[in-house]
């Protein structure tokens, strides 16, 4: 209960997740199929959509900069801070 909280009311925290999720199926997704692990974005979305690996890593980046610009614009609004001088 405590962490869908935390996801639900912290759009940061959870843009920063896809974020680092995503760069690293990118990176590392050749060496974990050849171990054998989990199916990454990449895998699941070739199987998914019936595209090529280069259509998959497009689209992995292309949430990644999304997600990046998400982050940016929830540290540019304004924050209230109670002045108690």
């Amino acid at each position: 209960m405590a962490q869908q909280q935390l996801f639900t009311n912290n759009r940061r925290i959870l843009e920063h997740i896809i974020t680092i999720m995503l760069m690293d199926d990118i990176v590392s997704n050749e060496f974990e199929q050849k171990r054998g692990h989990v199916c990454s974005f990449l895998e699941c979305y070739t199987k998914q959509y019936g595209k090529s690996m280069e259509d998959a890593i497009h689209e992995c980046r292309k949430r990644t900069a999304n997600a990046w610009k998400d982050i940016n614009e929830e540290f540019l609004r304004p924050t209230e801070v109670p002045m108690l001088f």
